[in-house]
């Protein structure tokens, strides 16, 4: 008999929304596979819990070999959380790997609700009316602007998270494709005192980011022209 393979949900940034449910399946769980075993110890020492748990670092890129690693020792019988450094794991974050190989094996899988930067700023960008766009930003330039053209009659809102690395990239590309009266929404720290959110075109955005003003983990939100 296989064990249960749960995708666990932390907080985004203010420690206060983790959820109870995540802080008994740290302590109860028999394995948990975490994306940085540094920020996992600092967890415990927020929370101030300790876990009896065989605690595995897994890759973000996902290898084959962790997630047949992971699988394994599921099918021993043991259950595993999985917990990505920021939100939900199998969101952006390691995961969604782990799920497709544990079903093939008939796996059990759940999850645990909790903060996400994406509906976090989607909920107070005004444009969150039902359907949005999510994308995980291409690192080839020309793949993104073929990726955002196929959204260029949309009116639904385009939403990416991004590393401080890209930031300028997804602006330039949107520039580019859609014009400069596109609206746009920049939003990091998200839940936390320092919590910033811009809210003006693609064009005064890039200005923001060419003076400095955007150098964080982000989700920026492409909306209708203004």
């Amino acid at each position: 008999m296989a064990g249960l393979l749960t995708l666990g949900s932390v907080h985004i940034g203010n420690i206060s929304d983790i959820s109870f449910r995540t802080i008994r399946s740290i302590i109860d769980h028999d394995v948990i596979a975490v994306e940085s075993l540094e920020k996992f110890n600092k967890l415990l020492l927020d929370l101030e819990i300790e876990t009896n748990a065989h605690i595995i670092e897994i890759p973000s890129c996902e290898e084959i070999n962790a997630i047949n690693n992971i699988v394994q020792i599921l099918l021993n019988d043991k259950n595993v959380l999985i917990l990505s450094d920021q939100g939900n794991a199998g969101f952006h974050d390691p995961g969604s790997g782990y799920v497709n190989v544990a079903l093939m094996h008939n796996i059990k899988v759940t999850a645990i609700p909790g903060p996400n930067s994406v509906i976090t700023a989607l909920t107070v960008s005004g444009m969150a009316h039902g359907v949005f766009i999510y994308g995980c930003y291409p690192k080839d330039s020309d793949e993104n602007k073929e990726f955002l053209k196929k959204f260029i009659d949309t009116d639904y809102p385009i939403v990416f998270l991004c590393v401080p690395s890209i930031i300028g990239q997804v602006l330039n590309d949107t520039l580019e494709v859609f014009g400069e009266s596109k609206h746009c929404i920049y939003a990091q720290d998200l839940t936390m005192p320092t919590e910033t959110i811009f809210r003006c075109t693609v064009k005064e955005m890039l200005t923001k980011y060419y003076n400095n003003e955007l150098n964080r983990e982000s989700v920026i939100i492409i909306g209708r022209p203004t």
